[in-house]
Protein backbone atom coordinates (compact mmCIF):
# COMPACT_ATOMS: atom_id res chain seq x y z
CA UNK A 1 0.00 0.00 0.00
CA UNK A 2 1.40 3.58 -1.09
CA UNK A 3 1.80 6.14 1.89
CA UNK A 4 -0.27 8.88 -0.06
CA UNK A 5 -3.13 5.69 -0.01
CA UNK A 6 -2.21 5.06 4.00
CA UNK A 7 -2.68 8.58 4.97
CA UNK A 8 -6.15 9.50 2.81
CA UNK A 9 -7.64 6.25 4.66
CA UNK A 10 -5.87 7.24 7.99
CA UNK A 11 -7.49 10.51 7.33
CA UNK A 12 -10.61 9.78 6.17
CA UNK A 13 -11.16 7.14 9.10
CA UNK A 14 -10.53 10.35 11.54
CA UNK A 15 -13.17 12.06 10.23
CA UNK A 16 -15.54 9.14 10.32
CA UNK A 17 -14.51 9.05 13.87
CA UNK A 18 -15.53 13.19 14.60
CA UNK A 19 -17.85 13.18 12.81
CA UNK A 20 -20.00 10.00 14.49
CA UNK A 21 -18.75 11.98 17.74
CA UNK A 22 -20.20 14.64 17.18
CA UNK A 23 -23.47 12.69 15.81
CA UNK A 24 -23.52 11.33 19.15
CA UNK A 25 -22.77 14.31 21.16
CA UNK A 26 -25.92 15.66 19.07
CA UNK A 27 -28.53 13.19 20.27
CA UNK A 28 -27.25 13.84 23.98
CA UNK A 29 -27.95 17.09 23.61
CA UNK A 30 -31.06 16.72 22.40
CA UNK A 31 -31.96 14.13 24.92
CA UNK A 32 -30.74 16.25 27.38
CA UNK A 33 -33.11 19.15 26.08
CA UNK A 34 -36.25 16.76 25.90
CA UNK A 35 -35.80 15.69 29.58
CA UNK A 36 -34.97 19.47 31.22
CA UNK A 37 -38.41 20.35 29.16
CA UNK A 38 -40.11 16.99 30.62
CA UNK A 39 -39.14 18.20 33.85
CA UNK A 40 -40.19 21.94 33.16
CA UNK A 41 -43.86 20.75 32.20
CA UNK A 42 -43.89 18.83 35.47
CA UNK A 43 -43.00 21.27 37.40
CA UNK A 44 -45.64 24.00 35.81
CA UNK A 45 -48.26 21.34 36.18
CA UNK A 46 -47.42 20.57 39.59
CA UNK A 47 -47.33 23.84 40.51
CA UNK A 48 -50.33 24.78 39.16
CA UNK A 49 -52.20 22.41 40.60
CA UNK A 50 -51.18 23.35 44.27
CA UNK A 51 -51.86 27.04 43.25
CA UNK A 52 -55.83 25.67 42.63
CA UNK A 53 -55.96 23.63 45.28
CA UNK A 54 -54.82 26.26 47.70
CA UNK A 55 -57.21 28.81 45.85
CA UNK A 56 -59.93 25.68 46.79
CA UNK A 57 -59.14 25.34 50.24
CA UNK A 58 -58.66 29.55 50.63
CA UNK A 59 -62.23 29.91 49.00
CA UNK A 60 -64.33 26.30 50.87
Amino acid sequence: MSLKLRFFLLRSSLRFKLSRAMLEAGWKIQLAKIALWHRVAIAKIQASYHLESAKIKIGG
